[in-house]
Formats: C-alpha cells, structure tokens, sequence
C-alpha cells in the first residue's frame, strides 16, 4: 500500500518556504497562535490559527485573501464619526471609550450603553453609501454587556429603506431573528467572550445609506425596548465591506481602507511531474468563499494558459489540453462540494485515459473518467500552481495548509487514505489495495457511539456467529420486534422460556391446538374462572368419563334442558319414589264457555306458567294470547258461545 514518492511538497509554516512566491502590498491582520487579532507587514504571508475556545492556537494555515476595503470609520472609536442620531425612534445610545479589553490586546473596546432609563433604542450609526445590486457584509466584534443582544440593520425601524437586520445572541454564540432580505449571516468566537458578528445582504434602490449597531436586551428586530441607565454592550473593530462574505479585519481610522489581495504561487515546476505516466496533486485547505464567487483553490497551468488543472471552490474542477476541456463539461461536477470555512483534503491523480477524485476520504461518485488526455506538456512548457486566483478567473480567498504534487498515478485505494481529515482519523480505517477494509482494521473502539444504525446493517448480516453470550437482553429487543417469522424451527426450547414468561396475552387466537398439549398438561388449576364456555365444548365432547361423581347437580339444570333424547332407554331410568317427586311443578286444568265474541277472561296465574288451550289446540304464547299479568288473558281471536276454552297453569 505504498504511496508514489511526492516530487513537491508545501506545507504552510510561520517562515514561507522557498518555493512560494508570496507578494501583499499592504498590512493585514491575522490571528496568532493564542487567539488575538494582530497586524501583519505588507509581504509577510499571514500563517492563521483557530480563533474558539475549543480550538484555539490550531493552524488553519496561511491566510490568503482578495483584496477588500472597509468602508467604515473610525472603526475602533465610536465616539467619533459615529452618531446616535435617528429618525423614527428615540435613540438613548452613548458610548463610553477604551472601556475593556478588545481582541486586539489592548483596552480600546467602546461600551454601547443607554444614557439613561426608558423605551427606545440604544443604538451608535454612521452613514455609509450602498450600490443598488450590490451585495456587503457588515462585521464587528461585540462582547455581552447588562444586554445579551446585539443587532446590526441599515435603519432604527422596519418601515421603507430598512433592506435588512439580523440580531446575534452573545450569551450563546448563536445567531437570532431576522429582518428584511439576509443572504448571510454567522459568528466567529473569540477569547474573553467576544464574538465576530457579520450579516451579508444585497442594497436595493431604496436602502438607507446607514449602518446601525443596536444593544438589545431581545432577540428581536427594528423595535423599541425597556432599558435602564448604562445596559448595554461591548464594540470593536467595524466592519462594511463589497463582498459576500466576511474577509479578516481591516482597521480603519479617518478614511477608508483597502488591504491588497494575497498573492501566492508556486513557479516553474517543470521536473516535477511525468508526462508518461501521469501525475497527482493534494490539497489541504479551507475556503472562505465557496459559491459565493466561484474561484480557484489552485490553477495548475502552463504559461500561455492553454493547458492546465484547475479544483473551484464550488468542489468542481477544470482540465484542458491545448485550450480544450477533457471533460464531459466544463466545470466538471465531481459530486464533491465543498463547504465555506471549513475544512477539506482533497486529491485527484490523471494519466491518459484515467482521471479520478477523492475527497475527505471518498472517492467522487460521478468519476473515474476514462477517456481523458491530460494536458501537454512540452519543453517551451513553464507550469506555475496558484492559490485562490488564476489566469482568466476571479480571484477567491482561504487558506492552504498543503500541497503536493506526486509524479506518478497513486492509486484510487491511496486517494482516499491521504484525505482524510485530522478529525476523520485518518489511518484507523486502513483500506487494501483492493479497495476492501482491511480484515480487523475496524475495531470497537474506533466506532464512535450510536454509529452503527439499523440502516446501515444489511439483511442478515448480524448472524448468531457475531452476537457475543448474553448480548442480546430484553431490552434490546423493541416491542414486536421478534415475530415467528425470525424464530428457527424448534429453536424456542423448554429452557429458554423463563417460568410464567407466556402469559394469556401473549398468544394469539388459535395458536394452541389440541396436538400441540401434551397428555394431561392443563389442570383444572390452569384453567381461569369462566375460561371454558359452551362455544368451547365440541358436541358430544363431554361424556359420562370426562364427568365426576356428584359434579353435575340440579342447580346446573335450565328447565327443559334434558329431553327424551339426553335419556337412555331400556328402562335405564331410576324408580322414583315420592321423595324424588319434591320440588316438581303441579298444574291445574280449568275450562271456561264464553260469550259470543268474548276476548277478555278473568283468570289468576303466575305469568309465565299458563298454557291456554281453544277447543283442544294449544294455543301460542304473544303469537294467539296475552297473559302478562297474572289477573287476566286476552285471545287474539274473539271466542263463540260454542267454542270451549281451557287453562293449564303451573
């Protein structure tokens, strides 16, 4: 698994390496290895470190910017130029000077604060000249005072010519609510609780020609509040600029100023790299802008720029031979964006017919191509590598931490072993040269928690052989997760079933059939109140065995439940005497001559208990009479004085 031997290696470091030549005809500031802004000499290439709590005196690598000016003031004294004058809202804003320490170092930060107690806004400004269509971004460094909010806008209120607002939370680092059209916005951290604020938006025909800084106990925007006398916050280091995006801080006094562009390159790198076999180049660095503007994060050309290899800082990248594109297009979408401030490895390896990317440790997913040329290279050739600028494009900014050129084709298993990041651990995952990981090169300890999610487990991966003893306990298991579908035949033994494990509840209607119980298995003590029903019982099922002696008395007998089928014949019946008889009902017959048309008969019964017979034919019960109420029976059919009228009652 062995790397091809790079034939160019830059790394970026405080002393700039021979092979760079660097030019910036201006000062500039940086931040130095223990998170403090400070100035840079005109020619001095800028090495950048982390400016966060978390990260701070990390390299970034060398700073190197387009050029950009500060069309703000006074940018670290708010008591000049500066005004608290407004034209709708009561503005109760002051500043107090050189009132706490600033990222800078020294004790210059201004406090925004209320002069007095009310409702209004406490607020400093100064009048600056947008271009319709243009886009800015507006920055400072605020630090939270007895107010936890600062908002930056171009008005004191949101009627016409307020184009935008965005407040910034300095109790959380995090940014608020917004007003009008925001393209962007963000915050940078820095020691001593101070954050680097910006808002990005886009000045319409009607935009107010200010910047306002706003102290604000809210998170809310272009409205009035409540404040007490000295509430307020800490100011430094304003900020208006033509772009984007947020470029390093530009110290202003009584004019404008314009720090000049970064310019860095690497000459002449002719030996560098064979034309016969290809080449590779890596990249180590981090972008300020991505789409934004799209620009170069290196152009690799030759002097008449006819041939070159260009990574943009959207992720895409150029190659043309002889003026023309070797690609399906131009740019060409590797699939591989890339993201503004942060981050990225990124190395692509070309000879004839074979191009590929990777990209923080993946390969482009819409490469490798395979009928590319790669570009000329001839003995009149002088190839030069750029960073963030190049022939025929804008120039960008970001940083370079790396760069290499190997004049061999690495293959595509190295191309992503070589980019990944400090933070994707690059080396724990080693992967083969047949693209595999290696055998036992992914152990337990290099999967971060909650890594391994059922998505990324395929259908029967996970057999018995990978579950270690005891591994699966029950509450690893989710509610219907196991159904009879998963369960191997017999796998689910006598042992395996703790004791009253199998509940009623836990077996589904006509699960257990009778071949499935064992001889004697159920007990009467099994068997719950009431549990066996008569829809249960299978006719005939219960005979003179399945009964014992004395089981079934005469409380368990409905009236006229035995009938002559349910006794045996043959004379098996038992002799009765007269004890045997108590108990039995009695009747008593009565026959009554009615009236011509007579439907009503006076008579006492037990309803219930009376059949009533018309001329020797039993008559239905509702259906013929009525006998409801034990006094009287109503026929449905007047009798005759012929007719003969007979009641049987119990």
């Amino acid at each position: 698994m062995a790397l091809a031997k790079n034939t160019l290696s830059i790394n970026s470091h405080k002393i700039i390496d021979p092979l760079i030549t660097f030019s910036r005809n201006s000062i500039a500031t940086r931040v130095n290895n223990i998170g403090v802004i400070e100035s840079v000499a005109a020619g001095v290439i800028r090495q950048d470190y982390e400016s966060s709590i978390a990260r701070i005196g990390q390299e970034i690598g060398w700073l190197l910017e387009e050029s950009s000016t500060n069309l703000c003031l006074q940018s670290e004294d708010l008591s000049t130029t500066w005004s608290s004058a407004t034209s709708v809202q009561t503005n109760y804003g002051s500043i107090g000077t050189n009132a706490k320490a600033a990222p800078d170092g020294t004790s210059n930060a201004d406090h925004l604060k209320s002069s007095t107690t009310g409702t209004g806004i406490v607020a400093v400004k100064q009048a600056v000249t947008y271009s319709t269509d243009s886009k800015y971004t507006v920055s400072i460094f605020a630090q939270k005072g007895n107010h936890d909010y600062l908002e930056i806008t171009n008005k004191d209120d949101n009627a016409t010519g307020m184009t935008f607002s965005q407040v910034f939370n300095l109790n959380t680092g995090a940014t608020g609510t917004s007003g009008g059209t925001v393209y962007a916005a963000g915050m940078k951290e820095f020691p001593g609780g101070w954050y680097r604020c910006y808002v990005t938006f886009t000045a319409v025909a009607n935009s107010a020609d200010d910047v306002y800084y706003k102290a604000r106990p809210d998170n809310a925007v272009s409205t009035t509040h409540a404040t007490t006398l000295n509430s307020g916050i800490y100011l430094w280091g304003a900020q208006v600029e033509e772009k984007t995006y947020m470029t390093s801080y530009v110290p202003t006094t009584a004019a404008t100023v314009t720090r000049a562009a970064d310019v860095a390159q690497i000459d002449d790198t002719d030996d560098v790299w064979n034309m016969n076999v290809g080449m590779s180049i890596w990249v180590h660095g981090t972008p300020l802008n991505t789409t934004e503007t799209v620009t170069p994060i290196f152009h690799y050309q030759d002097s008449n720029n006819t041939n070159y290899v260009t990574l943009l800082s959207d992720g895409k990248i150029k190659v043309t031979r002889a003026g023309t594109s070797q690609l399906d297009s131009d740019p060409y979408d590797t699939g591989k964006a890339l993201a503004k401030e942060t981050e990225f490895r990124t190395a692509m390896t070309i000879k004839p017919n074979k191009l590929h990317l990777a990209m923080n440790g993946s390969l482009s997913e819409n490469l490798p191509d395979e009928t590319i040329n790669v570009p000329a290279k001839t003995d009149s050739s002088n190839y030069v590598v750029k960073f963030f600028h190049g022939t025929g494009f804008s120039s960008g900014s970001g940083w370079i931490k790396g760069f290499r050129i190997y004049s061999a084709q690495i293959s595509d298993d190295n191309l992503q072993n070589i980019t990944f990041r400090d933070r994707d651990a690059p080396g724990t995952v080693l992967i083969g040269d047949s693209g595999l990981v290696a055998v036992d090169s992914i152990t337990t300890d290099k999967i971060a928690a909650n890594a391994v999610t059922t998505a990324k487990i395929t259908d029967a991966h996970i057999t018995e052989a990978k579950l270690a003893t005891d591994s699966v306990t029950t509450i690893k298991i989710l509610n219907d997760a196991v159904t009879s579908a998963k369960i191997a035949d017999d796998a689910v033994t006598n042992s395996k079933i703790a004791d009253n494990s199998i509940t009623s509840a836990k077996i589904a209607v006509d699960v257990i059939v009778a071949e499935d119980l064992a001889s004697n298995s159920i007990t009467v003590a099994e068997l719950s109140n009431n549990a066996v029903t008569t829809a249960k019982i299978n006719a005939d099922a219960v005979d003179g065995t399945k009964i014992a002696d004395d089981a079934i008395n005469s409380e368990h007998y409905t009236d006229g439940s035995i009938d002559d089928v349910h006794l045996a014949s043959s004379g098996t019946m038992p002799a009765w005497d007269g004890s045997a008889l108590t108990g039995m009902s009695t009747f008593s017959e009565t026959v009554v001559t009615p009236t011509a048309n007579q439907t009503v008969f006076n008579f006492t019964y037990t309803v219930g208990k009376l059949q009533v017979y018309f001329n020797g034919v039993k008559l239905l019960n509702t259906t013929d009479f009525t006998a409801s109420n034990g006094t009287t029976v109503v026929l449905g059919t007047g009798a005759t004085v012929n007719d003969k009228v007979e009641f049987v009652k119990f």
